[in-house]
């Protein structure tokens, strides 16, 4: 009988140079200490609130500029248009069905009810209209509500220009300045009834076909809306469903720590942001008021802003100084090994996962406004820069505008906040678990972008919705390129409905 021979012991494993083991952790961690920390939140909360609060006293002076007229707003302009496409301006409802809409105008502000009046004199007759004139004249002589002299001189603009209109009888036309101050305040109202009631047909025909066709574009919208709000929220369902069952996995991955290094380059590019919006409006100040100030328009403020936007991205120079590599950053932000158009449809999908959350955004807004209003008085209502320059644009400055909202917007915005900031959140946060991590980072990323942006403090819930469903596509499929898709699509949609309805 053989005998069986003694078992082989394993080999040892080579020894490994300590210096190369060291090399290599070196790339994995990057050393951070809690002061590092500590400087990149504070820079990073502390220029955004500095934006949001500037944002805050624009508005507000803008609204109680002394001596200045209020202005009717692009909500109440956009329902006169539609009230007016659809009785007298082309489509012919019976006028008795838009009255709870045309009522919302009279229960508003000063401008808002002249612009009531005017309405009412094409819904109805040029009687009904004076007879509501009349009513401001009474609560004016009788103490109920105090104007000021712009105010005096718009009613008294507005009373001789409706009397004419109702008369049949040509008006003497107004002085320019008074005739722009009519226009400022009241927009689309104020334009009609000075073409009204100086015989200009050819105006009032244009102002017919516009709003008819913004009352078509709006029934799009509308369809647009319903139709990606039913299969976002079908997807979002499906989406739920599947992660609770363990068949969908998270592509968000997270290797090694890179400590404070992110904080640290979304605070450097946040302030340098802000740094060059600063010095950028302040020279084409400078500028328009030189001998180029003819050249200095709003499409040259576009070309700024765009170039500002891929400039900032400079900030991510920072990671490397900090010992990050170009493979690992560009993985870390989710710009690694990316199909960009295998990520198009799932960009889609997020957009239409977006509008669910929009309208919870829209009803928290709601509630927050009324608040402020309680608390502090009536608030600014929501805007944002761009819609001044949309209606006067040429084809270059509507080309210049979709470039900034729907391509350096969504590539800038993307890169920092679902890349870089994003990035950050999760790390920062992973200890807690992944359910705690995951909201901590979207709300957290959500809530800063939309508080940087310029539409206002009532408009956070609403911009902080989209932003959470560009997470959520950050975090389904991993890369940039879903969210970045979703928000320019979000953002051209939005822009199209507001050429097609104010310019």
């Amino acid at each position: 009988m053989s005998e069986i021979p003694d078992q082989v012991p394993p080999p040892m494993p080579p020894k490994v140079d300590s210096e190369a083991i060291r090399a290599i952790l070196a790339e994995k961690s990057i050393t951070s200490s809690v002061l590092t920390h500590l400087l990149g939140w504070v820079g990073a909360f502390s220029v955004g609130g500095l934006m949001m609060a500037l944002v805050l006293i624009g508005a507000r002076l803008n609204t109680n500029e002394p001596g200045g007229l209020q202005q009717i707003n692009m909500e109440q302009e956009m329902t006169g248009r539609m009230i007016y496409a659809a009785g007298p301006g082309g489509v012919k409802i019976d006028s008795s069905l838009l009255v709870p809409s045309v009522n919302q105008l009279k229960d508003g502000s000063f401008v808002s009810r002249l612009a009531y009046v005017i309405l009412t004199s094409e819904l109805d007759t040029p009687a009904s209209g004076i007879e509501e004139l009349d009513s401001i004249h009474d609560e004016k002589a009788a103490g109920t509500i105090v104007l000021s002299s712009e105010e005096q001189a718009l009613l008294d603009d507005v009373s001789v220009l409706l009397f004419a209109a109702a008369s049949g009888e040509r008006a003497d036309a107004l002085p320019e300045e008074r005739a722009e101050s009519l226009r400022q305040s009241l927009g689309f109202f104020g334009e009609l009834l000075i073409a009204k009631s100086s015989g200009d047909q050819k105006t009032v025909d244009g102002l017919a076909t516009s709003s008819v066709r913004g009352l078509v574009t709006l029934l799009i919208a509308v369809t647009w809306f319903f139709s990606f709000f039913l299969g976002g929220l079908a997807s979002f369902v499906t989406l739920v469903i599947f992660a609770a069952y363990g068949k969908l996995k998270t592509r968000f991955a997270m290797t090694g720590s890179t400590g404070s290094v992110y904080i640290e380059t979304f605070a450097i590019w946040i302030t340098m942001f802000f740094l060059l919006q600063i010095i950028s409006e302040g020279l084409i100040g400078m500028l328009s008021g030189g001998s180029l100030g003819a050249y200095i328009g709003a499409e040259f403020s576009m070309i700024i802003s765009l170039v500002i936007m891929f400039v900032s991205l400079s900030a991510l120079v920072w990671p490397r100084i900090r010992g990050v590599s170009s493979a690992r950053l560009l993985e870390d932000i989710g710009l690694s090994r990316v199909n960009v158009f295998k990520e198009i449809l799932p960009g889609f999908v997020a957009y239409a996962m977006g509008l669910p959350l929009l309208v919870v955004g829209l009803m928290l807004s709601l509630a927050l406004g009324f608040v402020l209003n309680v608390v502090f008085g009536e608030q600014p209502p929501a805007s944002h820069p761009i819609t001044d320059v949309i209606s006067d644009s040429g084809w270059v400055g509507i080309v210049l505008i979709f470039l900034v909202a729907c391509v350096g917007a969504p590539i800038t915005e993307e890169i920092m906040f679902r890349g870089v900031l994003y990035r950050y959140l999760r790390e920062f946060s992973r200890a807690w678990g992944f359910l705690l991590s995951l909201a901590f980072s979207m709300l957290v990323s959500s809530f800063i972008f939309a508080a940087v942006h310029p539409q206002g403090l009532t408009f956070i819930p609403v911009l902080g919705a989209l932003a959470v469903a560009f997470c959520i596509a950050r975090e389904w499929r991993g890369s940039l390129v879903a969210p970045m898709v979703a928000h320019g699509l979000s953002n051209s949609v939005v822009l199209t409905m507001n050429f097609a309805l104010f310019s």
